[in-house]
Order: structure tokens, then C-alpha cells, then sequence
């Protein structure tokens, strides 16, 4: 694939740069990179009719939503949510043998 293809249309050229972007978002949230990832989606979403050409709009508005809600929640709630919940329950008994 080249660096940078050449779009048939200006639609088409609208509609590469945004499913770019999100495929950079993507990538920088699977890095861990919150802050390039909201940016990504973000700038993918400034052109959310080119983002919907292939169905994306609203997968890159939850995976925004979902990002910008664990960047402003607070460090008690990552260490609450770190902990297994809900905890398994402990067996007075073992399991019976089939």
C-alpha cells in the first residue's frame, strides 16, 4: 500500500483521512496512549459523515466516551475497579464427583 494514496474524489479523500485517524486512535489506545487516542477520535470525528461511509461513527463515539470517562475518574475508583468484583464465592463443600 503506498504512503499516500491518491482518493478517486474529494469524498473518497474525506473519507480516508478520517478512517486514518480512527485507525490511529485505535492503535494509540491499544499502546495505551489515552491522550493521542482522545485526539485521534476526536479528529476522526470532525468529519463524522465521512466516518459513517463505512459504519464507524458510533463505534468511534463509544470508544471516545469510554476514554474520556476513565481519564477524568479519580484514583480511588481505578484501585476500587482493580479489585475482582464481584468476588468469587468460597464452596462449604467440595464439589460433588460426577
Amino acid at each position: 500500500m503506498p504512503d499516500d494514496p491518491q482518493p478517486l474524489n474529494e469524498t473518497m479523500r474525506r473519507v480516508l483521512v478520517s478512517h486514518r485517524a480512527a485507525a490511529r486512535a485505535r492503535l494509540a489506545a491499544h499502546d495505551g496512549r489515552a491522550d493521542e487516542a482522545i485526539a485521534a477520535y476526536a479528529e476522526a470525528l470532525a468529519d463524522a459523515d465521512a466516518l459513517s461511509v463505512y459504519a464507524q461513527t458510533t463505534e468511534v463515539r463509544l470508544r471516545l466516551a469510554l476514554l474520556l470517562s476513565a481519564s477524568v475518574a479519580s484514583p480511588t475508583r481505578r484501585r476500587r475497579s482493580s479489585r475482582p468484583w464481584p468476588r468469587p464465592l468460597a464452596r462449604a463443600s467440595p464439589a460433588p464427583a460426577c
